[in-house]
């Protein structure tokens, strides 16, 4: 494809923008598609593309870098491509691949899609010449090609007979997508999809070379090695022999942009199986406290995929197996352990924070674990870290050597080793100072950022179905995750920044997590100045507005998003701005240093100190 055409085609990959319209547009662009196509790229406005692009470049402050015509994609293309002079605006705009039989039919079974206002005009601006069946003959750039017209918009190939087979399809492409197919590509400003039964066959043979390379690799280096090179093959089996589509895409709207990948598989596959998910419109974040957090995240686990998943593990214990001088019989032990304690579970969810100056420790973590028996699980948990351990210090295996060992036997597992508030805890240790040469300076930083526990876990069971895990804040923190979850109550779903987010995530989920990037810079940033170490030379304004991220998904299909809010991209780009010595953001702008008695102001240009004053320091009344 002419190089020009190519850049201009590009830009559309990454810089996607349109508001989601009664009867969504991309919905009924794909219905304008032939239904035998292998896959396409799809805009389906360039008008509101190109509106949603420019307000992005507003939103950053980004005019001094983007001038035009490079500031409008539809001026941009009509710069570098001007036979497309008649371009309908408002039309879909697509890259789609007709039916291909081999890789080498596929480079000219691609067709390009071109609304237009006026067809003809657009065909004779191309030196079009009408020939037999409708196909005209025109000048691409200066290579010869055929196109075809239609209800307001032509389509150019590279070969005569890929045209007349668009022309004589019938049916659009939505009528052979699956329900979940269609409805995972919805409310996307460019989509792109493939069929991937097809599209694999054709690369089959290039995918079983490099499998064979590499499990030739992997199998030379003796039985474990086999065994990971049968893990390989088999992994890369699924994919190729179970995946029925893949669709990925982007949204640019006003607060934010969205990425998403979809997924779905043949019914009945080892792939269908292993990404069955259970979403629901209830909180996954139930029983956690409110607290300020830099990461939190809940899922719900289906059984029957947990059950399924396992068989992804069997390659790995037969790997343990492989491995001379390894009790095989722990082996098997350690893998009935797992296979009976992963089904157990059918929810998690967890939250890492930042703790205040003055805590025990600089960071601390919860989790919460729904099970269908919380005792058993503990004790399952018990029994295969000290499974675990055995394999490791009783191996006679000359390749794992003592300082292995000493590091596995300072693991330990203590059931009822403690009361915290109305509950027994477990403690799962690992004791750094029996592995590690440390001198009082190592210690002491060591202590201030774990704490006086160190890597210590607490568990417990809060109900008959509830395990709750903690990482620091000692017992009391434990009795506060307890008395939480007792409650069964959502207080995160109502955070400021999660609240602002999650309306951009689809309703019913199956997992979901949050990161908010101005608490981790400022938990960093914590951690190096405890540790008397330079901080980073990057800061960022308290800004309640975290990247989110989802799974969902039904019978045969799954759907992942990332969302990042316009908030959190303006403030990235002028962290980045200030690293690099440019300007401050003006005031007001999103991201900006805030008034005095406001949030926390950005740093100077140029540097990374805070902005100083004569003023005296303003308290703001609670």
């Amino acid at each position: 494809m002419p190089r020009k055409l190519m850049l201009s085609l590009s830009c559309l990959l990454f810089l996607a923008g349109a508001p989601v319209q009664a009867g969504d547009p991309m919905k009924e662009a794909i219905a304008t598609l032939p239904a035998d196509a292998m896959g396409f790229a799809c805009v389906p406005s360039l008008k509101s593309l190109d509106a949603n692009f420019q307000q992005a470049i507003n939103d950053l402050n980004l005019q001094p870098f983007v001038q035009p015509p490079a500031n409008s994609l539809v001026a941009l293309i009509k710069q570098n491509l001007p036979m497309f002079a008649a371009l309908d605006e408002s039309g879909a705009f697509a890259i789609v691949l007709m039916p291909a039989e081999t890789l080498m039919d596929l480079s000219n079974a691609t067709a390009l899609v071109v609304p237009a206002a006026d067809p003809k005009a657009m065909l004779e601006g191309m030196g079009g010449q009408p020939g037999e069946g409708g196909v005209w003959s025109v000048s691409m750039m200066g290579q010869p090609s055929y196109a075809i017209s239609g209800d307001k918009r032509i389509v150019v190939t590279q070969s005569a007979e890929v045209a007349k087979k668009f022309a004589e399809s019938k049916g659009g492409l939505d009528a052979k997508l699956k329900p979940g197919e269609i409805k995972a590509l919805e409310g996307l400003d460019l989509a792109i999809w493939l069929d991937g039964d097809r599209m694999l066959k054709l690369f089959k043979p290039q995918i079983d070379g490099l499998v064979a390379m590499a499990t030739m690799m992997q199998a030379g280096s003796g039985p474990v090695g086999m065994k990971q090179a049968e893990a390989t093959k088999n992994q890369v089996n699924m994919l190729v022999e179970g995946t029925s589509s893949l669709g990925l895409g982007v949204s640019l709207k006003k607060p934010g942009l969205s990425l998403r990948l979809a997924m779905t598989s043949k019914p009945g596959s080892e792939l269908s199986k292993q990404m069955k998910v259970k979403p629901t419109a209830e909180s996954l974040l139930k029983g956690l406290p409110g607290d300020k957090y830099m990461a939190v995240f809940g899922q719900t686990a289906d059984p029957s995929q947990m059950k399924a998943s396992m068989k992804a593990f069997d390659p790995y214990f037969g790997m343990l197996e492989a491995v001379e001088g390894i009790d095989k019989e722990k082996v098997g032990q350690l893998k009935s352990v797992v296979e009976e304690w992963l089904p157990m579970m059918s929810g998690l969810r967890g939250a890492l924070r930042s703790t205040p100056d003055g805590s025990d420790g600089l960071f601390g973590a919860s989790l919460l674990i729904d099970t269908s028996d919380a005792k058993k699980w503990l004790d399952l948990t018990g029994k295969a870290v000290e499974l675990a351990k055995k394999l490791v210090t009783e191996s006679t295996n000359e390749h794992i050597d003592a300082d292995v060992k000493k590091a596995v036997e300072a693991i330990t597992f203590k059931a009822d080793a403690e009361d915290a508030g109305s509950v027994k805890t477990c403690h799962l240790k690992f004791d750094v100072a029996k592995v590690a040469e440390m001198d009082d300076e190592e210690k002491e930083e060591l202590g201030k950022v774990l704490g006086k526990d160190g890597l210590l876990l607490r568990l417990a069971a809060v109900d008959g179905n509830t395990v709750a895990v903690t990482f620091g804040g000692g017992a009391a923190g434990m009795g506060k995750l307890v008395e939480a979850a007792k409650k069964k109550e959502s207080p995160l779903d109502a955070d400021a920044g999660i609240k602002k987010v999650a309306t951009n995530l689809p309703a019913e989920r199956a997992s979901v997590l949050y990161l908010a990037v101005d608490q981790i810079i400022a938990g960093i940033q914590h951690v190096m100045k405890a540790v008397d170490e330079e901080e980073l030379p990057v800061t960022m304004p308290t800004i309640d507005a975290p990247l989110a991220m989802s799974a969902t998904g039904g019978d045969e299909w799954s759907r992942f998003d990332i969302f990042l809010p316009t908030e959190l991209l303006v403030a990235a780009k002028n962290a980045g701005m200030a690293m690099m010595g440019g300007p401050p953001p003006a005031a007001g702008a999103p991201g900006a240093a805030a008034p005095p008695g406001g949030a926390a102001p950005s740093t100077a240009a140029g540097g990374n100190e805070k902005p100083k004053s004569d003023k005296p320091k303003e308290i703001s009344p609670k």
